[in-house]
């Protein structure tokens, strides 16, 4: 079990990232801005990874689906989701494709 799920860290109200940034002002803000929709993008993200299984997704599969077309989305606008979902043990990473991690859903581990 992650150090963050184990120790109770609330993914709805603390930023995951925040040991990264250090409390950087405009992270801070940004996080305040997003909380709202950090539940409904963890809970696409992973139903995206998990209909992908046994392959899974990379990053770069997640931004272009998340985006328009043409347009992935960026990936700072995601990465913490993916970093929670991690913490949550939700998904894993199962190895590489085009130099990406292949992100699965633990329904399907050992199944790649």
């Amino acid at each position: 079990m992650s150090d963050a799920f184990q120790f109770g860290f609330d993914f709805e109200r603390q930023d995951i990232t925040a040991h990264r940034h250090h409390g950087n002002l405009f992270s801070v803000e940004a996080h305040e801005r997003v909380r709202r929709y950090k539940t409904p993008t963890r809970n696409r993200i992973e139903a995206m990874i998990r209909q992908r299984d046994p392959a899974g997704m990379t990053s770069e599969e997640i931004a272009r689906e998340l985006g328009a077309p043409g347009h992935p989305a960026p990936k700072n606008a995601f990465s913490g989701r993916l970093s929670e979902l991690k913490a949550m043990e939700l998904v894993y990473v199962a190895g590489t494709r085009e130099h990406c991690g292949v992100l699965v859903h633990r329904d399907h581990r050992g199944h790649t």
